[in-house]
């Protein structure tokens, strides 16, 4: 990751990845502007300069590989609690795989790994096909 943010810059990404606009991040960042447009045009130009990849936003976010699949393992082993009652009255429960849960996230990880990629088709007489393809591998 770039180390090399200003301080300016490094408050500008803090407000603009906890959900504030373009604008609210660069007057949070110490931007002097006169109206919204200028605001917004500077937090543009500060997001360009600051050139983050994909890989580095999510790190910054806390979403490091091993974040992402501590979760993955945790959806692949999903359960769904199932509560009997008796005249209004809670008398058992029970554990169950949930496996839609466990599903997607199967599908998930697929994904994240490369092994599925999903192919969406239209065909000339509007017919739509969709399919999911194992990936080609790189």
């Amino acid at each position: 990751m770039k180390c090399s943010l200003a301080l300016k810059e490094r408050r500008f990404l803090e407000a603009y990845l906890s959900g504030k606009s373009v604008a609210e991040s660069a007057m949070y960042a110490g931007s002097k502007a006169k109206d919204n447009n200028s605001l917004k045009v500077i937090g543009h130009r500060m997001l360009t300069n600051i050139n983050l990849s994909l890989d580095e936003t999510l790190d910054l976010c806390g979403l490091s590989d091993e974040v992402i699949a501590r979760t993955l393992k945790d959806g692949l082993e999903a359960e769904r609690t199932h509560f009997a009652t008796f005249e209004g009255k809670f008398t058992d429960e029970r554990k169950t795989p949930d496996n839609s849960a466990r599903l997607k996230a199967t599908e998930l990880l697929g994904k994240f790994k490369g092994y599925l990629v999903e192919r969406h088709e239209v065909k000339a007489d509007g017919e739509i096909t969709f399919s999911i393809k194992p990936a080609t591998p790189a």
